[in-house]
C-alpha cells in the first residue's frame, strides 16, 4: 500500500489555512463489481465478488482544505474518490465523498476550550458499484438484495466541551438520508457521546 501525502500552509486576508493532498494505491485480492455481474449473467444466481477475486490494484486520491475565518470560526472542505471498480476493505463502502463543515470556538459564551460544529457529508458510489448492489450483490458492508440508488447525505451537529483539564466530552447528532445509498431506506437519526482523556 502506497500513500504519498503532501500539505502546505497558507494565509488568506491575514488568516491562516492549510491545504493537503493524498494519493493511494492498494494492491490486494479483490473482486471486480463488473466482472461479478458478468459471471452471474453467464452462470446464474446473484453476483458475488468471491467468484471473481484476483490480485488487483485500487487507486484513489483525497484533497482537504482548512481556513480560519475569524479568531473563533474556521471552515473546512474535503473531497476524495477511488476508481470505484473493486471491492473495499475499509470501514465503509464509499467511492467518492464530499465533506463541508464549520466549527466555532466557545469564546463568545466564555468557554474558549469548547467547540460547536456543523457539517454536511455526501457519499456516493460508482455506477458499477451501484449496479452490482441493485442486482442483488453484497459487499462487506452493504447489500440487502435491492437498491434504489441515491447518494447518502449526512447532516451533523456536535458540541465538544472541556470538563476539566485533559478531559473533554462530545455530544453528536447525525441525520442520515438514504442510508446505505438506498432511497427506500431511512432516514435515520443517530445520537452519540464520547469522552476524550489525555495523559
Amino acid at each position: 500500500m502506497t500513500r504519498p501525502k503532501s500539505s502546505t500552509n497558507h494565509t488568506i486576508a491575514g488568516r491562516p489555512g492549510k491545504l493537503s493532498a493524498l494519493i493511494y494505491r492498494n494492491r490486494a485480492d479483490m473482486g471486480d463489481y463488473g466482472e461479478a455481474m458478468q459471471y452471474a449473467a453467464i452462470n446464474g444466481g446473484n453476483p458475488a465478488l468471491s467468484n471473481v477475486r484476483a490480485t488487483r490494484v485500487k487507486t484513489g486520491f483525497g484533497v482537504h482544505a482548512e481556513q480560519s475565518l475569524t479568531d473563533d470560526i474556521g471552515a473546512w472542505i474535503s473531497y476524495s474518490q477511488n476508481n470505484g471498480s473493486d471491492e473495499e476493505y475499509a470501514y465503509a463502502e464509499i467511492d467518492r465523498q464530499l465533506q463541508v463543515g464549520v466549527s466555532i470556538k466557545g469564546m463568545r459564551w466564555h468557554r474558549q476550550d469548547d467547540t460547536v460544529g456543523i457539517a454536511y457529508i455526501n457519499n456516493g458510489l460508482s455506477g458499477t458499484h451501484a449496479a452490482y448492489l441493485a442486482a442483488g450483490g453484497t459487499g462487506g458492508f452493504l447489500g440487502d438484495g435491492a437498491l434504489n440508488y441515491h447518494t447518502e447525505d449526512i447532516y451533523e451537529l456536535y458540541y465538544s466541551a472541556q470538563i476539566v483539564k485533559y478531559v473533554s466530552t462530545s455530544l453528536d447528532y447525525q441525520h442520515i438520508a438514504n442510508p446505505g445509498y438506498n432511497h427506500d431506506r431511512g432516514p435515520v437519526d443517530f445520537f452519540g457521546a464520547r469522552m476524550h482523556l489525555e495523559f
